[in-house]
């Protein structure tokens, strides 16, 4: 139904209901007003204002899809403020942020996602942003790849998931100076009859070069001790695996043969000769009790 049929057929209600009221009666050409009448018709035009004011619910998908396709903060925060508390906000608010998450992620700065986090501090895509920030913080600490910036790193962000590497990065750093420290205040006593010839100095880029070389057999060194217990673990889950399957099969041909036992067969053994000895009842019950204990004690 268009609009403004809609208004047509409630201005004829309206008409009704004051007819049925009495808000207007003609009485010798004279207008006769009741009081209740008119409270009953002033809120019928509120309730008839309100109602057509109100949009469709086509309008208001229309206008959420033109939101979200925009992906745009200002047009979306138009629409949760026009539409607030009628449940389209909700799902305006989560595509709202995420266009502001965009939007930090692409200005590719750590303030940028910190101011995110500030003004949307219950969005949904929070922990995205803590994990680009907390990212973006690791590989400029690393770059720099000095102990303030990794003691800088750690104050900051006690919980980011880059912490354990942090701290493995920081130590090893410390080692190394703690090393070329050592090195370099170390005196070599050279004797007065023959001196060695005056070596050159050793320039900036051969010490980087140097520090380079100790950094990665470390590195090295310590991938290969955690490669080396991977190994060892697999190695044994596996051998754990054969132990509990050989077991299996055991207690398994065991299971069968007490079965047997409860038949009632016949059993014999072989005698020096390699001939069948039929066993007696109390020598097959024997056995028997013999191959339960074992059953219960390794199987059960």
């Amino acid at each position: 139904m268009k609009k403004f049929e809609v208004r047509k057929s409630t201005n004829i209600m309206l008409f009704r209901i004051m007819e049925y009221t009495g808000f207007y009666m003609h009485n010798h050409n004279k207008w006769i007003i009741q009081l209740p009448s008119i409270a009953l018709f002033t809120l019928l035009c509120l309730c008839y204002s309100a109602y057509a004011d109100v949009p469709s619910r086509a309008q208001i998908e229309s206008e959420f899809k033109a939101a979200v396709d925009s992906h745009d903060v200002d047009v979306l925060n138009a629409f949760i403020d026009q539409y607030r508390y009628t449940g389209w906000e909700v799902q305006a608010i989560y595509y709202r942020d995420k266009a502001a998450v965009d939007i930090a992620k692409k200005n590719g700065s750590i303030g940028a996602l910190e101011s995110f986090l500030e003004r949307y501090p219950d969005s949904a895509w929070k922990n995205h942003a803590i994990h680009f920030r907390d990212k973006k913080a690791y590989r400029q600490a690393k770059m720099l790849n000095t102990l303030e910036a990794y003691n800088e790193f750690l104050v900051k962000y006690p919980n980011s998931q880059w912490t354990e590497k942090v701290l493995k990065k920081r130590d090893r750093l410390m080692n190394v100076t703690e090393n070329a420290t050592l090195v370099s205040g170390k005196k070599t006593a050279t004797p007065n009859v023959l001196k060695e010839p005056v070596q050159p100095r050793q320039s900036s880029q051969t010490q980087t070069m140097s520090l380079k070389e100790q950094r990665t057999q470390k590195a090295l060194e310590v991938y290969e001790e955690l490669n080396e217990r991977r190994q060892q673990e697999k190695k044994e889950k596996l051998e754990a695996k054969l132990k509990q399957q050989k077991k299996r099969r055991q207690c398994n041909r065991m299971n069968d043969k007490l079965k047997k036992y409860s038949v009632g067969r016949r059993w014999y053994d072989l005698d020096e000769n390699g001939d069948r000895r039929y066993l007696t009842d109390e020598e097959i019950q024997k056995k028997h009790k013999a191959l339960q204990s074992r059953y219960k004690q390794h199987c059960e």
